[in-house]
């Protein structure tokens, strides 16, 4: 996705831009939100009406939050060591109506916009949702929360009762390993869930085409 203007603010531009990124990836993952973390709670506002209107969210804590209202886009920006892997699970709490949307894009740095480089969307009608990411390049990214149903759809979704909770964590990359590639050759495999991913190892020369 690329920000055609800067006068746009983040909230807008999710608002805006990210339902015609929906793929209607319905999520399957089993993971859950771990109880052993330290609780943090999300502090309004954060739906990115400004710059600073957002949470910063630690690794390896859990964050409790709700969708309040049909328009409320909760934006939460967390750091990364490029090249590392990490799992975003997005995981409704006890009892919630929260439909959960989960929107995962790069924060962008000196020479490129918010979302120009990676940005991924997993929705589902019934939680939890997790996405892999292999951080590449940049340092930061937001982690943006919906209700499905405010996205493209009927909206009017939300309340005190749309609770829900997010953790970031590092993951071994091995844990996503498909396999080494021989070239010439053909992959097949399958994904556990919407936002899994699969690495593959090859070895090339410099300055080559593959």
């Amino acid at each position: 996705m690329r920000i055609a203007t800067t006068s746009l603010s983040l909230g807008a531009l999710l608002l805006a831009a990210c339902p015609q990124l929906d793929l209607d990836q319905i999520s399957d993952a089993g993971s859950s939100a771990d109880a052993g973390l330290p609780t943090l709670q999300e502090q309004e506002p954060n739906d990115g009406a400004t710059d600073d209107e957002l949470n910063a969210l630690p690794l390896d804590s859990t964050l409790q939050g709700a969708v309040q209202q049909s328009e409320d886009v909760d934006i939460f920006r967390f750091d990364v060591t490029p090249g590392q892997l990490y799992e975003v699970t997005l995981t409704p709490t006890a009892g919630s109506s929260l439909q959960p949307h989960l929107t995962l894009m790069d924060a962008g740095d000196a020479t490129s916009r918010a979302g120009d480089d990676y940005v991924k969307i997993v929705r589902a009608a019934q939680g939890p949702i997790v996405i892999e990411l292999l951080a590449m390049g940049h340092s930061s990214y937001f982690a943006v929360v919906r209700d499905a149903r405010n996205v493209g759809g009927a909206g009017g979704a939300g309340g005190a009762d749309h609770g829900y909770q997010l953790v970031v964590s590092a993951r071994d990359p091995g844990s996503t390993a498909g396999g080494t590639i021989v070239f010439p050759a053909t992959e097949q495999g399958t994904l556990a869930h919407a936002g899994a991913i699969a690495i593959y190892a090859f070895t090339g020369a410099a300055w080559t085409d593959v």
